[in-house]
This record gives C-alpha cells, sequence and structure tokens, in this order.
C-alpha cells in the first residue's frame, strides 16, 4: 500500500502542476487542486486502492458525491495545501445547511468533473462552472425587470391611450427633466450609497426608478406613431435576445469596462458640446443627430451585454449575490434606454 500511495501521490502533485501550467491564474485551479487533494485524502484511508478509482466510482451520482466530498471532511485537510481565500470558503460552507452543502459540492464536482475522464483541459480554457446557488440570483434579477417593465408599459399606454398624451406632447418636456434628473441622481446613489441595495431601501429606490423612467418614455413615446412604438419594441426585444446570447459566450466583455466607460464619457461630453451649440445658434442637423444615436446604441449595446454577464457571473466583474436591486436596476434602465434610442433612431429615419 505504500508503494500505491507514494505513487498517488506523485501522480496527485504532476496533475496539479499540470492544470496549473494549462490555466494560469484562474480561481478554478484551486478547485481542482481541492478535488485532487480529497482524492489523495481518499488513497490515504484505503477507501480505494487508486486515484482513478475515485473517479470512475463516484462521477455524476450525488450521494457518491457527497462521500467524496463530505464538507466535514473538508476542515480535515492539510491547509497548507489551499491558499488562504479557500480556506475562507470551506470554512463559510461549513455552517450551511444541507441542501446548501450538496449545492457547494455539486459546484466543486462539476467544476473538476472533466478530470474524473482523464480528458486534458484544451490550451487556454478551464473546468466547465455551474453554480446552482446563483441561479435563484439571476431569477430574482430577470423577475424584477421583468415587473419593472411590465409597469412602465402599462403607465406608456395609459398616457398614451387617453388625454394626457397631449399634456406630455404640450409640456412633457418638464416631465422629461425631472425624469432625467431624477434617474441620474438613484444611478449614483446606488452605485455609492450601499443603504440603497438593502431591503427596504433597494425597493423604494426601484420604484422610484420605474416612476422616472416611466415619465421619460411617456415624454418621448407621445411624439410617435404607434406603428413606429411597435417596430421600435420588437427590435429591442431582438437586441436584447442577442445580447444575451452573446453574454452566455465565453468571452469576457467585462475585462473592458473601463475602457468602455472612458470612451462613454468622452462621448457624452462630445454630445453635450453639440446639443448646446446647435441650441444657442437655433438649428437641428438631422444627419448628425442620427449618427449620435447610432454611436449611441451601439455603446449601450456593449454596456448591456457588461451587465448580463454580470449578472450571470463567471466573469472578470460580478455582481454579488446581496446585489439584486443594483442589477435589476442596470439591465431595467439600459433596456429602456435601448428601446428609446432605437425608437427616436426609427423616427429620424421615417421622417
Amino acid at each position: 500500500m505504500t508503494s500505491t500511495l507514494d505513487e498517488a501521490r506523485f501522480e496527485v502533485q504532476n496533475e496539479i502542476k499540470t492544470t496549473e501550467t494549462k490555466i494560469p491564474k484562474k480561481k478554478n485551479t484551486t478547485v481542482v487542486k481541492i478535488h485532487e487533494i480529497l482524492k489523495l485524502d481518499e488513497v490515504e484511508k484505503e477507501i480505494v486502492p487508486t486515484v482513478d478509482t475515485v473517479d470512475n466510482t463516484k462521477v455524476n451520482n450525488i450521494e457518491r458525491d457527497s462521500e467524496i466530498l463530505d464538507i466535514m471532511d473538508l476542515t480535515e485537510l492539510n491547509y497548507s495545501h489551499i491558499p488562504k481565500h479557500d480556506k475562507h470558503n470551506v470554512n463559510k460552507n461549513v455552517g450551511r445547511s444541507e441542501a446548501k452543502q450538496m449545492s457547494w459540492m455539486r459546484e466543486y464536482w462539476v467544476q473538476a468533473n472533466i478530470h474524473a475522464h482523464a480528458q486534458p483541459l484544451p490550451p487556454g480554457t478551464t473546468p466547465f462552472t455551474y453554480a446552482p446557488d446563483r441561479n435563484s440570483f439571476v431569477q430574482l434579477v430577470f423577475f424584477l425587470v421583468l415587473i419593472m417593465l411590465i409597469v412602465t408599459s402599462s403607465f406608456v399606454y395609459m398616457v398614451y391611450a387617453s388625454e394626457l398624451k397631449e399634456t406630455f406632447q404640450t409640456s412633457g418636456f418638464l416631465f422629461g427633466i425631472i425624469g432625467m434628473v431624477g434617474i441620474m441622481a438613484l444611478s449614483y446613489a446606488m452605485a455609492c450609497i450601499p443603504i440603497t441595495r438593502i431591503p427596504p431601501c433597494n425597493f423604494i429606490c426601484l420604484m422610484l426608478a420605474v416612476f422616472f423612467m416611466s415619465l421619460i418614455v411617456a415624454w418621448i413615446t407621445a411624439r410617435y406613431e404607434t406603428p413606429l412604438i411597435f417596430v421600435a419594441l420588437m427590435s429591442t426585444t431582438v437586441v436584447v435576445l442577442v445580447c444575451l446570447a452573446l453574454a452566455c459566450s465565453s468571452f469576457d466583455f467585462t475585462q473592458f469596462m473601463l475602457y468602455l466607460v472612458a470612451v462613454s464619457v468622452a462621448f457624452m461630453a462630445v454630445v453635450m458640446i453639440i446639443m448646446i451649440t446647435q441650441m444657442a445658434m437655433g438649428i437641428v442637423y438631422k444627419p448628425l443627430h442620427i449618427f449620435i444615436l447610432v454611436i449611441g446604441t451601439i455603446i449601450q449595446v456593449v454596456f448591456l451585454i457588461m451587465e448580463l454577464q454580470m449578472i450571470l457571473g463567471g466573469k472578470t466583474v460580478e455582481l454579488s449575490e446581496d446585489d439584486y436591486a443594483y442589477g435589476a436596476f442596470m439591465l431595467y434602465t439600459s433596456i429602456v434606454n435601448l428601446f428609446l434610442n432605437i425608437l427616436q433612431l426609427l423616427g429620424f429615419i421615417d421622417e
């Protein structure tokens, strides 16, 4: 047994080194390390004769997974093998409920499952990541966004189908200013003030966001005919679905967030200068407006993909599971702004 154990140790150490080489500076490397240490732990206890036997007999069986990936057994491992941030992760999960423990075990098992069949990782790739605990977070964010969009649509329909439409056509600029100032203040508050992301303040902020954005949408849509609004709505739906598909891809858009923020700020400054100049000179140059709307729409689409990846997780930048309100706020405002950009662009083209 001693020779078998020595061979197992050597095999595990080589596999860990190989994994570190293939996926450098990836958090999944630590997961593989823990998995390999657990395999070695099984060999030392003489539960199985070889490292490979652990994989071949335990794969894709939750009950057997729990025998290998026992949360309490993790605390008995040699902590010298586990980096500091994973020691905290292990300790955090020890005190969880049984359901949470099983969910966490499945996540770690799936991440290391590719090694169960002795399949080498392609260069530059990582094991498949599945985080069951994040599913409820994503579902909650999408549900909140759906409710917010339904409320906004209902308000706009009420305005559009009543005498309020004339009020928004004549005095809508005032409502638009109120909405824009309010949504800018909310954006700053939710990004910089932690209390706005904690119940009940987060839900109050979301309700205010719906109110302010509904004023802006009602002001802008009151100037257009119904068919144009439906075309813009369908176009927005298609674009959002494409963005969702891109967000689920392996390409990490969030790593370029800082660059996009810088480009957006510069673009907004240029647009403000152009608008002020045109207002001062009393001229309207439609081709320039169309160009601005096209660039603004492209930037908005990229932001939407980044925000979706931040919500889905697994990228360079991701939201904490406690920031469901902030995620819903970002996604809601991005979708509405995208709709307004497309509507105005179609309006200029139609004219």
